[in-house]
């Protein structure tokens, strides 16, 4: 079944935003949008919105 980005967005939680690439890794630079470290180190997997294609992604999470 195909949903719409609305859909899927109410479905989850924003946790911060990407600001910039870091290294030459796939790193990223991330802004939390909470002030408690535990709420990103609990999570194993991340889905990244990409607003210019449209697109999601599912990515594994190291800190």
């Amino acid at each position: 079944m195909i949903r719409t980005i609305q859909d899927l967005l109410n479905e989850r939680v924003a946790i911060g935003k990407i600001v910039n690439t870091h290294g030459l890794k796939g790193e990223v630079k991330f802004f939390p949008y909470t002030n408690s470290e535990e709420i990103v180190k609990n999570l194993s997997d991340v889905i990244l919105y990409n607003s210019e294609k449209k697109a999601f992604t599912t990515s594994p999470l190291s800190l």
